[in-house]
């Protein structure tokens, strides 16, 4: 008989409590109105202290194309609790005053919110909340090691394509090269630019820890818009950049050189080397040429190319179809050579320490300078080597006194 009126208590608490909640259900329901039926009046009275009909008007103002009026309510949305504003408020916000700017309110967002956004929407603005998954490529020798960095999730999902392309070609993945796990890093401290219509430049004395403590040759940073560029050790690629524009800029780490004019003060700058593996700028040095970097290639077989056009010199190329005239060109056993015989003396090749050196030394951080000197010439760099010789000689002048 106890078991019986237990049962029959424990149905009707049961019942209670699911009308009791079909009834709250009922409640919050009511409390919803549907915003999208209101007029413009309804919602502007409503909009100080209710967050959809503050959405709502954002919603009807960016449809309108009155864009400062729809980031005002849609801001008003958010700070009233409708956390679903946040994704159209920033994307309206990098549309109206740039990725960064949407970045920074993120972040500022995310340090005052009670609770923490999709990952999904701050890996887009670079505000990474994880790890880096790990993915490189280890050649069986590592004659140059480079060093991915990427500042959103579009630069990282970009540069596994890259990687995935690089592993695939048959011509490069021959080479002696190996690419480090790729490193997340804060896309409001790296700040990489977004500008289509000139290089990307990024913030690269954010990397100097990095460089110091990576056992790596160069720098491979990926991130921003633009277009891509060597120098001195930093490889930038847009985070759009083609494979064909990533084989052509590594070409370049390896002493290549454009095959189509270049800018005058850097035309003047290179037109003298003797030492470019693709190009002769002086047809006396020739013989030369092919005894340095092994090739068989004869006058006749040269093409003439206006790289040093700027600097009144003529130049030559060692062959007609090349990734340095023609990004969509394939790499050609003897630009494969010629790749292989650079990688052979990688030493020679200047580290991404030594820029990171010359960079201290110009701060007058003298410190920083012998910490990346001594990593240059440890890489076996001949510059970095003798100019720490020469800053341990002593000078020749009397002591004083």
């Amino acid at each position: 008989m106890q078991v019986l009126k237990w049962l029959n208590n424990s149905v009707q608490s049961a019942k209670k409590g699911r009308l009791a909640g079909f009834f709250l259900l009922l409640t919050l329901c009511g409390c919803q109105p549907d915003w999208t039926a209101k007029s413009d009046a309804e919602l502007f009275a409503a909009a100080r202290t209710e967050a959809g009909a503050a959405l709502e008007l954002g919603q009807r103002r960016a449809n309108e194309q009155q864009w400062q009026a729809a980031l005002k309510w849609q801001q008003q949305a958010l700070q009233l609790g409708q956390s679903s504003a946040l994704a159209p408020l920033l994307q309206l916000m990098e549309h109206q005053h740039g990725y960064y700017t949407a970045a920074q309110f993120l972040s500022d967002w995310m340090q005052s919110a009670s609770q923490q956004p999709d990952t999904a929407l701050t890996s887009h603005y670079g505000l990474w909340q994880g790890a880096s998954p790990v993915s490189g490529w280890q050649a069986p020798h590592c004659a140059l090691t480079l060093q991915p960095v990427v500042q959103n999730q579009q630069a990282e999902l970009h540069w596994l394509q890259l990687l995935t392309s690089w592993q695939k070609d048959k011509a490069m993945n021959r080479l002696a090269v190996c690419f480090a796990p790729a490193v997340r890093v804060n896309s409001l401290q790296l700040r990489c630019s977004m500008d289509s219509k000139t290089r990307v430049q990024c913030n690269y004395q954010y990397l100097a820890d990095l460089v110091n403590t990576a056992a790596i040759t160069q720098l491979l940073v990926i991130g921003g818009e633009g277009g891509a560029s060597y120098n001195n050790g930093i490889l930038q690629l847009a985070q759009t950049s083609g494979y064909s524009v990533f084989r052509h800029e590594f070409a370049h780490v390896l002493g290549f050189i454009d095959e189509y004019r270049l800018p005058v003060s850097t035309a003047r700058q290179v037109c003298q080397r003797p030492d470019i593996p693709n190009l002769l700028t002086d047809l006396s040095l020739l013989t030369a040429h092919q005894q340095r970097f092994s090739h068989q290639v004869q006058a006749e077989q040269l093409i003439k190319v206006e790289t040093c056009a700027e600097a009144g010199r003529q130049a030559y190329a060692l062959a007609d179809w090349s990734l340095m005239r023609y990004h969509e060109a394939e790499l050609s056993p003897l630009y494969l050579q010629l790749m292989q015989h650079q990688l052979n003396s990688a030493k020679e090749l200047m580290p991404v320490q030594y820029l990171y050196a010359y960079r201290a030394r110009m701060a007058g951080d003298m410190v920083s300078w012998s910490l990346f000197m001594r990593q240059a010439a440890a890489l076996g760099y001949p510059d970095a080597i003798r100019l720490l010789e020469e800053a341990v000689r002593p000078t020749d002048r009397p002591a004083p006194g």
